[in-house]
């Protein structure tokens, strides 16, 4: 947690190869995903916002929340991210047009069937609602088949995801949330586990980047060992918030009104609090 907050404009690509260790926000544009991963990978940059993609100056409020009041994200992380001050539960309630909490694994198809009917309503074109309701299935998997079983190193992913039935805990049941406004489409997921290993996963992510995704697949226990890359690679924006042993609060950004080449042209946005 901060009192204050260090934002830092970097000009081109050549210039994200220096010390940045003193910036709490880089303000960047036209950066590489894997440059923006490397500023997190190399020198600790928690948050990297690029100035073409969506609604950047509430980008910039939100990141200065989680780095500032980090709980203000980890309970209203919607309201956070669209920009409300001293949120309440109410308020953020009422932002989650469609939220549900799982406590079987066989409800899943059930809620993103629906969730995929919200995105198609909301949504032009309509098509985006595939690329979300993937996204979605990888999160809530991972919040059921990896986040009660893994340590804090992550040594361990979890059970195979073939596995006919994992049980959810009824006091740590995944919440899964989306909202929107007229220009972003957030869901979200959060276990009551906190035990996710941010520079793992984002290691992840960068090698799949540098290399072939598809080399990179894991048969053995812990699932495909792409999801996360896929989960990034979707998303304009990707917020990630660890609450040591609490939670785990994965948030992806996408746009409502953009075709599918115009959304995968959108620099992206990182935000970490770990």
């Amino acid at each position: 947690m901060k009192n204050s907050v260090k934002l830092l404009e970097i000009p081109d690509i050549d210039s994200a190869e220096n010390e940045h260790s003193t910036a709490d926000i880089v303000i960047a544009d036209h950066f590489s995903p894997s440059t923006v991963l490397s500023l997190y990978t190399k020198r600790n940059i928690k948050h990297v916002i690029q100035k073409s993609n969506i609604s950047s100056e509430i980008e910039i409020k939100a990141a200065s929340t989680m780095l500032i009041n980090p709980q203000q994200f980890i309970d209203f992380p919607l309201s956070t991210i669209f920009g409300y001050q001293n949120p309440t539960q109410t308020q953020e309630n009422l932002l989650a047009e469609y939220s549900f909490d799982m406590s079987d694994v066989d409800q899943k198809t059930g809620y993103l069937d629906l969730l995929e009917e919200y995105v198609q309503t909301h949504c032009n074109p309509k098509s985006i609602s595939i690329e979300v309701r993937a996204v979605a299935d990888e999160v809530i998997t991972n919040s059921v088949f990896n986040a009660p079983f893994v340590d804090m190193d992550n040594s361990f992913s979890g059970p195979t995801r073939d596995k006919g039935k994992v049980m959810i805990d009824p006091q740590k049941q995944p919440h899964c949330f989306m909202g929107r406004d007229n220009q972003r489409l957030i869901f979200g997921c959060k276990d009551f586990y906190g035990r996710l290993n941010v520079r793992k996963i984002i290691a992840r992510i960068q090698l799949c980047y540098l290399n072939n995704p598809g080399q990179l697949i894991n048969y053995g226990p812990g699932g495909a060992g792409i999801g996360s890359f896929m989960i990034f690679d979707s998303c304009v924006s990707l917020y990630i918030a660890v609450d040591a042993n609490k939670s785990t609060t994965i948030c992806c950004s996408f746009p409502v009104n953009m075709s599918a080449r115009q959304r995968h042209l959108v620099p992206k946005n990182l935000h970490i609090y770990f």
